[in-house]
């Protein structure tokens, strides 16, 4: 054997949960897309928060998908996303989520071109490596 600990060749049945943490790459992407697409974006993994979902709309998904979040909280995690979600666009005065669907995206950046070189900068800059490593 290789040194794993599971066949590499075979199946293994096991349920692997999502984290907020997982939103950054998807999130990045309809970012990007939102305007160079007809296609509908569909945020999926890793939203379970109403800060989770809010940035994927704001990014330019027209529907986040919360499939974890409820397996883990239940129906109530909904409840209170949507919740949540309506009293930050009453709190800003926006009529509705389409108005501000894709406000933060590459399409309605002041620079898009710097963009996507901004934020890989900004996530190159807040990664801390873990203790004991020296770079």
């Amino acid at each position: 054997m290789s040194g794993f600990a599971e066949p590499l060749l075979s199946v293994v049945d096991r349920v692997q949960l999502s984290t907020s943490a997982d939103t950054l790459l998807a999130m990045r992407w309809i970012a990007i897309l939102r305007g160079s697409t007809k296609l509908s974006l569909a945020a999926t993994g890793g939203v379970h928060t109403v800060a989770d979902a809010l940035k994927m709309l704001l990014a330019g998904a027209d529907v986040v998908h919360m499939a974890s979040a409820l397996l883990k909280r239940g129906p109530q995690a909904l409840s209170e996303v949507l919740q949540g979600m309506t009293d930050w666009l009453t709190e800003r005065d926006y009529a509705s989520v389409a108005q501000m669907k894709g406000s933060m995206s590459q399409q309605n950046s002041p620079n898009p071109s710097a963009f996507a070189r901004a934020a890989y900068l900004h996530v190159l800059g807040s990664f801390t490596p873990p203790a004991g490593v020296r770079y």
